[in-house]
């Protein structure tokens, strides 16, 4: 877990914007030709091209209080997975190729494209034309959105709701930081939209995990250092991206490898464990 300065990279409005995160602060860069509008705090903040704004995170950045949770989507508030392998699978068959459970539980946090690719290594196949893959993406994606649209509110995982209505109430930011570019109509059909005080879904993180982009993205959001926070993700790769932005890792399920601590579901989470698991951690990671 870095306690030193982050730096990172993402695109507003075609910018692309360099980023550097301190426990105080973080540097907002327009690398790009012309202005762009960056989100942080909830609020859409103009960067002139060529400039550095720098925007003072909400509590100093001192790290001694859990001010922001980031929530990882699939597997930790709702589970898509059988949606994804549904559409995974029928295009797998389309094409020929072998795909299974152990597979799919393999692409779980792994962007579209590279989830693709996975299949065709697992069959030891060469990848079709850039046109025609792009294609086989397409057709997969409008599958899953399809089955999306018929998710409802039950489809919502024990706990997630009451956590997130628990961490309003005591003044607890939460975020969302998925890879996937579906994350707004999933919460909109499952009705979380307004639980969330920040969103950073596949079209904002462009960085596969284990790259730390879209959590830092979320703490950005919410105007909050990230080593104020706390993330929470269900695989290893999402465990890895929590530690390198600089957050404590809590897991889900027992594919969260290399967590600061482990839960099954968040029915076992509470407002009061995650304090103490930040306290704990902190307290650790801040030992001479």
């Amino acid at each position: 877990m870095p306690t030193g300065p982050i730096d990172y990279r993402f695109t507003a409005d075609g910018q692309e914007i360099r980023a550097r995160a301190t426990p105080r602060e973080t540097l907002l860069t327009n690398a790009g030709a012309a202005a762009a509008e960056v989100i942080v705090a909830a609020r859409p903040e103009a960067l002139p091209a060529g400039r550095t704004r720098t925007f003072a995170h909400a509590g100093g950045g001192e790290g001694r209080d859990l001010r922001g949770v980031a929530f990882d989507l699939d597997g930790v508030i709702v589970t898509t997975d059988r949606l994804h392998y549904r559409a995974w699978k029928e295009l797998a068959d389309e094409l020929g190729l072998d795909f299974d459970e152990q597979v799919n539980n393999q692409l779980r946090g792994v962007a579209r494209s590279e989830s693709l690719k996975r299949i065709y290594r697992h069959n030891d196949a060469p990848l079709p034309d850039e046109a025609t893959f792009r294609a086989q993406c397409d057709r997969k994606n409008a599958r899953y959105v399809e089955l999306v649209g018929a998710m409802t509110p039950a489809d919502v995982l024990p706990g997630s709701r009451e956590l997130l209505k628990a961490l309003r109430e005591a003044g607890i930011a939460a975020a969302l930081a998925s890879a996937s570019r579906n994350a707004p109509l999933v919460l909109e059909r499952t009705g979380l939209a307004a639980a969330f005080d920040a969103v950073v879904d596949g079209s904002a993180a462009t960085e596969a995990k284990p790259s730390p982009q879209g959590f830092l993205l979320a703490a950005l959001r919410l105007g909050l250092s990230p080593w104020d926070c706390i993330g929470v993700e269900d695989a290893a790769a999402g465990i890895e991206a929590i530690r390198r932005a600089g957050m404590v890792a809590l897991g889900v399920g027992p594919a969260a490898a290399g967590a600061h601590a482990n839960v099954a579901g968040l029915h076992e989470v509470t407002v009061d464990s995650l304090r103490a698991l930040f306290a704990r951690t902190v307290k650790t990671r801040d030992a001479p």
